[in-house]
């Protein structure tokens, strides 16, 4: 399915400037993904947040110490677009580092990493994966990024910081401005700078 330019540009995040991927409706009307919302909230001390909307049409909106942007209504029409595109374009390509590596047979989506092997894997092979004494980090396929990369499961957010007082704990930006705010923590990138020196 080819797009014109134009129908292409209306797909996009004003923030990322990429394809939308889990479109969330302001109050305003405007709609960003949901990774680039958390990306540009205002936390405030006692750990509710502020997201002003990117397109400076002056709206913003207060996000409670308990709520995330999930809690945003999703934008289902251009979700419903955004997906037909994507179909589209699996057809054309398959992302093998998407799919469970747990046995060739299965042909499910990676949400889980073994800690212990590395392995991923889908959520049903979890279940009966032999790293018994493993645990397992939920992860997700970054389509922007086309890199794998850990989720906080309790916030559903990408988890793009490491919490070092809690034993290199993988934390979205909930957790590190909530109940993480006074522990010493890095990004994964600098986490990994780090890991090699």
């Amino acid at each position: 399915m080819a797009l014109s330019n134009a129908m292409s540009a209306l797909l996009k995040c004003k923030i990322c400037l990429d394809q939308f991927e889990h479109p969330k409706l302001l109050s305003c009307g405007h709609t960003y993904c949901k990774n680039c919302l958390d990306e540009i909230l205002i936390f405030k001390e006692d750990g509710s947040a502020e997201i002003r909307c990117s397109l400076k049409c002056t709206a913003s909106m207060i996000i409670a110490a308990d709520q995330t942007t999930s809690c945003f209504t999703k934008n289902y029409s251009l979700s419903d677009i955004v997906d037909e595109v994507e179909r589209s374009k699996t057809q054309l390509s398959n992302h093998q580092c998407t799919l469970c590596q747990q046995s060739t047979q299965c042909k499910k989506k990676v949400t889980f990493s073994c800690t212990k092997c590395g392995m991923k894997i889908c959520d049903q092979c979890q279940i009966v994966h032999s790293c018994k004494a493993g645990s397992f980090t939920a992860i997700t396929f970054d389509k922007k990024s086309e890199v794998i990369k850990p989720v906080c499961e309790q916030h559903n957010s990408l988890a793009n910081n490491v919490c070092i007082k809690c034993e290199n704990m993988f934390t979205c930006v909930y957790c590190i401005n909530r109940q993480h705010k006074n522990h010493k923590g890095m990004t994964i990138a600098e986490f990994g700078v780090e890991a090699k020196n």
